[in-house]
């Protein structure tokens, strides 16, 4: 082997050591050997590894040699464990101490879950068990592993949804243990977070590379086998751009640069620690580049030829070392192999990514398509993405997710298309929308055509052509010129104006959208309350926007009533207790004042007409706001209606 095919290998065994002696630990339940088989499989590896290069798939011949060498292990008979027990030989002191409860109801860290699927898995034989933590572990469905295990595994890969099942059984019945009602779409987030942990709990071999080699060459030093010093995992080689099972003739991995730091070394928490990653982060003219225009305190954190563009990637810290603030993000582009020199600013709607320190995401264009880029830390595994918000008819805004696997805290997923203004990703304690550049958004909020912006708003949420989107002016009316700022001076006794525009999908789903402007005397001059969708058949029911209140304890509201009426008032609901006086109308508006405002509402809203005939008498809808935080969910862990990994693309 050359000195470069030695460091290359050298490079990929360090970063492929984890995910490997993971899976052999579940395997085995023993981590002495666990570590003799993932040494063996890499040695058998290592004698092949320029072949394995040229095809482009040394991940997937590695985990091929692994599963191998399990499937050769003696089999013993499955035995069903009894009530309360625990398998004898684990490489985790308590796999029971977990995260905490979420807000989603997942098991806390004294819930007998986390040991009931230990246990589950320790009865099933060391093939089975194996290939149920290689689907979390590796992030394949079975279907995926499959071309890894040939005939002679080809057994257990049939015997997996029957033990999967069995898992199944002892999740729920460890969660109603736990109090707790089932949850079966959690059962394989579950495992994943046992397989994990018993990760977590081994320990690295000083160094993997001479290990191997070291086997290789027939020679076998206890002290190395079980040593347990401490080396960064991914620090002495590379980060391999490789996810899946990649088939022999796929495209040939991307390496990152050498020396980055281990998997749990602190400097990942903040981007502004971060080390440049990507096979082009050593480059002196994008380096220069960054310096140049990024402006003080930029950092390079990736830079790479990506599917169809070359891109560097940089952040400002917002503020250094300060966990939830955040940092800014820059981008330069150009095709594959543009010269740094004519990389040119990608500028971004959303100027980066607020909150976690530990996160970079960004839309980077890619011809007509696109790729996701996200950076986080090289523990974490998986991303949830959605491109878009779905509108219904009855009222509600709907989201899928779905979940994008990371490797090494690195992912650059290909898009079908482009996103919008809709797109959210959670990812780190993040929630929230995706930097991306400007022109994606595709709107002008501050249009002088209300319609036309609802459109344009409406189309980049939902990615639905401006076309197939009829929107109309359902309200123009006058209002009180002192609608945004009652506390003004110098007023000018003109009329404030009040434009609601409607919408409607090819799906019949209704959005709204008002825009408020007083008589130019306040600081504001104009409001513009956030698109909202409505139940279809409540389009023209009257709207209430909340204004700054004027003294501190009093409510302002904004009443707009589309079919008109002579007053308006607030009740209690339930109740019917008057809180506001009878407001006279002006126009199809009014501002209706609420004292001891305690923010009880939505209040019940009554309107009459010149004759005291009550035209209107009901709640009016809030709506749900186009990009908000009440959208209905669905989980999708399939990525073809979306696109593809970059490591699929031909």
């Amino acid at each position: 082997m050359t000195p470069i095919a030695a460091d290359d290998f050298a490079g990929f065994v360090a970063a492929r050591w984890p995910e490997l002696e993971v899976v052999a630990l579940v395997a085995t339940l023993d981590a002495e050997s666990a570590r003799a088989l993932v040494t063996e499989a890499l040695a058998r590896l290592r004698a092949h590894w320029g072949e394995a290069v040229e095809q482009g798939a040394p991940t997937a011949a590695a985990r091929a040699e692994l599963l191998a060498r399990i499937v050769a292990l003696p089999s013993s008979p499955p035995h069903r464990p009894r009530e309360g027990s625990r398998p004898e030989a684990t490489a985790v002191d308590d796999v029971t101490r977990l995260l905490g409860a979420g807000a989603d109801g997942r098991p806390g860290a004294d819930s007998p879950v986390p040991a009931a699927l230990l246990a589950a898995l320790a009865a099933e034989p060391p093939p089975v068990r194996a290939l149920l933590a290689a689907t979390s572990a590796w992030d394949i469905p079975l279907s995926g592993l499959a071309p890894l295990l040939g005939r002679q595994g080809a057994g257990g890969l049939q015997a997996v949804p029957e033990a999967r099942e069995r898992l199944l059984l002892a999740h729920r019945a460890a969660r109603a243990a736990d109090g707790l009602a089932p949850a079966d779409h959690h059962l394989d987030d579950d495992v994943a977070t046992v397989v994990e942990r018993l990760g977590a709990g081994l320990t690295e071999p000083p160094d993997p590379a001479a290990l191997v080699a070291e086997r290789a060459g027939g020679l076998r030093r206890r002290q190395l086998l079980l040593g347990a010093g401490a080396v960064a995992v991914a620090g002495a080689g590379a980060a391999w751009f490789v996810r899946g099972a990649a088939a022999p003739g796929a495209p040939s991995p991307v390496a990152s640069t050498s020396g980055l730091p281990g998997p749990r070394d602190p400097r990942w928490a903040f981007t502004g620690r971060w080390p440049a990653r990507g096979p082009l982060a050593g480059d002196l003219g994008i380096r220069a580049l960054v310096v140049r225009a990024g402006g003080p305190g930029t950092r390079l954190v990736y830079a790479a030829d990506l599917p169809g563009v070359r891109a560097a990637v940089a952040v400002v810290p917002q503020v250094d070392d300060t966990p939830g603030v955040g940092s800014t993000i820059k981008v330069w582009s150009g095709a594959p192999g543009t010269p740094a020199e004519r990389l040119v600013d990608v500028p971004l709607g959303l100027q980066g990514i607020y909150g976690p320190s530990d996160l970079v995401a960004v839309g980077i264009p890619s011809g007509p398509a696109a790729v996701l880029l996200a950076l986080t830390r090289p523990t974490v595994r998986t991303i949830d993405f959605s491109p878009v918000v779905t509108l219904t008819q009855g009222g509600s805004v709907q989201r899928i997710y779905a979940r994008l696997a990371l490797t090494d805290g690195i992912t650059a997923f290909v898009l079908d298309q482009r996103f919008g203004a809709g797109a959210s990703l959670r990812a780190s304690g993040y929630e929230g929308p995706v930097p991306a550049p400007e022109q994606w958004g595709g709107y002008d909020m501050y249009g002088d055509d209300p319609a036309q912006s609802l459109v344009q708003q409406v189309a980049s949420a939902t990615g639905l052509p401006a076309g197939r989107l009829v929107a109309r002016i359902l309200v123009d009316s006058p209002t009180d010129g002192s609608v945004l700022d009652a506390t003004a001076l110098s007023a000018r006794g003109e009329d404030g104006r009040v434009r609601v525009a409607v919408l409607r999908t090819p799906d019949r789903a209704v959005v709204r959208m008002a825009v408020v402007s007083d008589d130019g005397r306040g600081a504001g001059g104009i409001r513009f309350d956030p698109p909202k969708v409505v139940p279809a058949e409540l389009a023209e029911d009257p709207l209430v926007v909340p204004l700054d209140g004027v003294p501190p304890a009093t409510g302002r509201y904004l009443v707009v009533v589309p079919a008109g009426g002579a007053t308006c008032q607030f009740l209690r609901d339930p109740g019917r207790e008057p809180v506001s006086e009878r407001t006279a109308m002006k126009g199809r508006t009014a501002v209706v004042l609420v004292e001891n405002d305690d923010g009880a509402g939505p209040y019940r809203l009554v309107v009459r007409d010149r004759a005291g005939t009550v035209v209107y008498d009901g709640v009016p809808t809030p709506g749900r706001e186009l990009y908000g935080d009440d959208t209905s969910v669905v989980e999708e862990t399939t990525t073809s209606w979306l696109g593809r990994p970059s490591d699929q693309v031909p």
